[in-house]
Order: structure tokens, then C-alpha cells, then sequence
């Protein structure tokens, strides 16, 4: 096992909206990004700009489904290999949909699969090297869908209401230990969700001040346990 690269942040479906947000705010501090996402050809491109954009930055990608538990290993693997242990972990990998618990089909698995799944299993997966390494941070964005309870995604809702339990028991469980942990619950946020809606950007929080809340957890090193984010009317 490596040793823990404290410059180091993992993001979870990170090549674009808040993923790609975070990142690029902590690769302009000279940080080792390691990301995922679906598409490969996506990450060829980020690649690109990043060596125009973010010389002083490494940046690791993986093409991964983090729905999957073969997703999830071959991207853990891979940041195992890498990095031994990031300095800070971020389960952004996430899907939105609409509808409620009539909804037909199965929607409800394929949103635990990614919203909450994704995290527990690439947690497993990376908590002993960062219990090993005796540092680490774990952030978890979640919605403040789960206190809003807004009418017609009850199936989203659902997923992340179950995200903030698992967040809040990986919370307890690490108590008293060097890692830290930090759950963000973001509003409505302009990202490709909302493709296609008419709605007013400005209503809305962007994806860089998310980014910006992600930095300031991790510079607070610990002491911010859990923030609300929520635009300007």
C-alpha cells in the first residue's frame, strides 16, 4: 500500500457539473485528481484541457459504470494503485429522475444503485488503506431534497434520504478515528439535469459555489460536519 497522498482528492463521477467543479477548484492548488465517468471519450477530452488549463495538476481518469460493483472496482483499483489512499474522497456520482413510487418499472433500483450503492461500495473499498494511512476525508453530496420533500421525484428523494443515513451511520462509525467526514446537502443546482427545462440559472446555485462549499469543508479540516446550501431567491 502506498502512502496516503494528502494532495490528493477521488471524485466519483467527476467530469462534469459538480464533479467537475470540485475538481478543477482543487486542481488550481496543485492537487492529484483522480476521476470516473461512463464515457471514455469524455474523459480524452477532459484530459485535453486539463494539460491546457491545469499543467501543475495530475489528473487520473477511469472509465467506469459506478452503478455496478465491477465499476466500482476497477476504479478503486485503480486509485489503490495510484494514489494508496486519497487525502480526501467525494461520492458526487449521482442520477435525477422524475417520478413517484407508481412509477412503472423499476426506477427506484436503478437510483439506489448509483446514488447510494456507488458510495458504500467505493468506501469499502477505500476506507482500510485510508484506516491504514491514519488520515483521510469522506464528503457525501447529498439534496436537500430530503428536507424539502418536493412533490413528483418521491423515487430521487427516496435514494437520498437513504445516502443521508448511510452517510450519518459511516459518521458514527468513524467517531474518534483521524478520518474526517462531511455531508453537503446542495439545493437545486445547475447542472445537465436540467437540459431542457425552462428555468432561470439564477435561481438555482451553480456548480462552482458547491465547489467552493467542498473547499472551504476541507480547508475547515474536519470541524464543518454537515452544510446546507440552498441559492438566493
Amino acid at each position: 500500500m502506498k502512502k496516503a497522498m494528502q494532495q490528493s482528492i477521488a471524485i466519483s463521477g467527476g467530469s462534469r457539473g459538480i464533479g467537475r467543479a470540485v475538481a478543477e477548484k482543487f486542481a488550481a492548488h496543485g492537487f492529484t485528481i483522480a476521476v470516473a465517468a461512463r464515457g471514455s471519450e469524455e474523459l480524452v477530452q477532459l484530459q485535453a484541457y486539463w494539460r491546457l488549463h491545469f499543467p501543475q495538476s495530475r489528473l487520473l481518469v477511469w472509465a467506469a459504470d459506478l452503478s455496478t460493483e465491477a465499476g466500482v472496482a476497477t476504479f478503486a483499483d485503480g486509485i489503490g494503485e495510484a494514489l494508496g489512499s486519497p487525502g480526501l474522497l467525494l461520492h458526487n456520482v449521482g442520477s435525477f429522475a422524475v417520478g413517484g413510487i407508481d412509477e412503472a418499472g423499476d426506477p427506484l433500483a436503478a437510483l439506489l444503485a448509483l446514488n447510494v450503492l456507488a458510495a458504500d461500495r467505493l468506501t469499502r473499498r477505500l476506507l482500510p488503506g485510508m484506516r491504514q494511512a491514519g488520515s483521510g476525508h469522506i464528503m457525501t453530496i447529498g439534496s436537500v431534497a430530503v428536507l424539502d420533500m418536493p412533490v413528483g421525484v418521491e423515487n430521487y428523494t427516496i435514494s437520498k434520504y437513504a445516502l443521508q443515513a448511510w452517510h450519518h451511520t459511516l459518521e458514527r462509525q468513524l467517531a474518534g478515528t483521524p478520518i474526517r467526514t462531511t455531508l453537503l446537502q446542495p439545493g437545486a443546482t445547475y447542472t445537465s439535469s436540467w437540459e431542457g427545462e425552462e428555468v432561470d440559472p439564477a435561481h438555482l446555485l451553480s456548480p462552482r459555489q458547491v465547489a467552493e462549499a467542498v473547499w472551504q469543508a476541507w480547508q475547515a479540516g474536519g470541524s464543518l460536519r454537515e452544510l446546507v446550501l440552498r441559492p438566493t431567491l
